[in-house]
């Protein structure tokens, strides 16, 4: 086997070389964005989803210093050609959309769970839309996933309490309607307008 891999190893070898310098160029292309932007410090570590394939790093306004009320998410797909940015509001959401529907789930279910999330709420590959509202107070951002549409929705109230509606396309209910959670961001977490 390892005499296979070496003869023909130089075509493979190559493949992945491209596979890997297409992501991280996608990754320094965005990383760049981001600075120009204001967050100037990306997390050392970059994490991949093979469904659909993704890879997504954090970025930070302060070296060192994670703050959930600014920090955004970045998550490449396309083999690093195209990107969603999450900010905070919106990956919040997304992961308390995620804790929703997994927990108290254990075993075989906690797994088909995860995985359902993951093709229902990972970006695949299509620009996303993403537009606020002129006094800044709503933000929609959607995007495609593998399985279907997803839709963010942030809206702030005039106690300053932020809502975020997820509905995803992704995840059918009974009626073949999208699914749709909405939560409050904790005070503590939630993005400062």
């Amino acid at each position: 086997m390892a005499t296979l891999i070496t003869e023909n190893g130089g075509a493979w070898d190559d493949g992945l070389k491209g596979q890997w310098e297409s992501w991280t160029g996608g990754a320094t292309d965005a990383y760049r964005e981001q600075i120009d932007q204001g967050w100037g410090y990306a997390a050392g570590a970059m994490f991949g989803a093979a469904l659909p394939p993704a890879a997504m790093f954090s970025c930070r306004r302060v070296s060192g210093v994670t703050d959930p009320k600014t920090d955004r998410l970045i998550v490449l797909v396309d083999g690093g050609a195209q990107r969603v940015v999450f900010d905070a509001w919106a990956w919040q959401g997304l992961s308390m959309f995620a804790n929703d529907l997994t927990a108290g789930r254990t075993g075989d279910d906690l797994a088909a769970y995860r995985t359902l999330c993951s093709a229902a709420l990972t970006p695949s590959g299509v620009a996303p839309e993403d537009n606020s509202s002129p006094s800044g107070r709503t933000q929609l951002l959607s995007y495609q996933a593998r399985s279907g549409q997803v839709e963010l929705l942030r809206s702030t109230d005039a106690d300053g309490n932020t809502e975020v509606q997820v509905t995803t396309f992704g995840i059918p209910t009974g009626n073949d309607g999208p699914t749709v959670r909405s939560f409050v961001l904790p005070k503590e977490t939630a993005p400062e307008l």
